[in-house]
Parts: structure tokens; C-alpha cells; sequence
């Protein structure tokens, strides 16, 4: 799981420095795998302050993870 592993820390470094984003995005990057033969895939999960944001997210994400998948489990805070 090396290889997922990098792309794990190349996606979070990705939307951490990505100048798209605003502040205000809590998204935590992990690596899962089903089975003994499945490939890897990101899953994005946290917050986002809105739709916007959560959509520039997975779309950095994607960008920086290649030909893995990348699930979104972000859920957006609304502020008030």
C-alpha cells in the first residue's frame, strides 16, 4: 500500500497548498482498499463552507490522485 500511501500525501499537499481554496476547508485525506486484490482508492472526508468549495476540492483531489478513485464523504457547513 506504498504507492497508495503516496498519492494519499500528494493529494493532501495538493489541496493544503492548492490557491483555489479558501479557508475554512477541514478535509482529512486517507487510503482504502477492499480486498486482498482491490485497488486503492482516496476517500476525502471533513468539511467544506460550501458546495463551491466542496466541488474545488474533489477536483484538486482528482487532479493529484491520477488514475485512482477519489470518493467524497465531505459534508459542507453552512455558517450563519
Amino acid at each position: 500500500m506504498a504507492a497508495g500511501d503516496k498519492i494519499k500525501d500528494k493529494v493532501y499537499w495538493a489541496i493544503k497548498n492548492s490557491s483555489e481554496l479558501k479557508p475554512g476547508n477541514y478535509v482529512t485525506v486517507s487510503v482504502e482498499k477492499k480486498g486482498l486484490f482491490g485497488k486503492p482508492k482516496i476517500v476525502l472526508s471533513g468539511r467544506t463552507p460550501s458546495e463551491t468549495e466542496q466541488e474545488k476540492v474533489i477536483n484538486v483531489a482528482k487532479e493529484a490522485a491520477g488514475d485512482l478513485e477519489v470518493e467524497s464523504r465531505l459534508g459542507i457547513t453552512k455558517v450563519s
